[in-house]
């Protein structure tokens, strides 16, 4: 699609669309008029002025608090999954067994060199290889490592 060049462009382009969705505006301005109407009604609105003034009860404010402290756990949580990430055979580790990037903790996908061999998928930014070894050298494949490291936490 091209950008209209000038005024009189863009409102040929306008009108245009506008022919074309005609029944879709009537639909909606249907809607609206409709969904206005009972919007504004008596009835909806002293409702909803009563239940803005009512004062909440107190198992209410408790629960709406312990909700807010359950969600900003949960979000903190999320936010400092790299904490939890250990350093182990050329990669950083989380507790589901999922390999992350040394460089930037990013996510690592299987590389075409061979089962050992791993890259970081912020290809941008990072574009860091990795391979898995043990302590020895050895490189390992990723089952290997993970096994080495239900091993080690055993």
């Amino acid at each position: 699609m091209h950008l209209p060049k000038n005024l009189k462009e863009w409102l040929k382009l306008f009108a245009a669309d506008t022919r074309q969705a005609i029944i879709g505006y009537i639909v909606v301005a249907v809607i609206l008029a409709w969904g206005g109407l009972a919007a504004i009604s008596k009835t909806v609105l002293s409702f909803s002025i009563q239940l803005a003034n009512t004062p909440l009860p107190l198992w209410a404010t408790i629960l709406l608090g312990l909700c807010l402290v359950l969600y900003v756990r949960e979000i903190v949580q999320k936010n400092s999954f790299n904490t939890k990430l250990i350093k182990a055979y050329g990669a950083y580790w989380d507790a589901a067994y999922n390999m992350y990037c040394l460089s930037c903790m990013k996510p690592l996908k299987n590389s075409s060199f061979g089962p050992s061999f791993f890259y970081c998928s912020d290809q941008k930014n990072c574009n860091s290889k990795h391979i898995l070894k043990d302590d020895h050298g050895k490189e390992l494949t990723r089952q290997e490592a993970i096994d080495l490291l239900k091993k080690d936490n055993s």
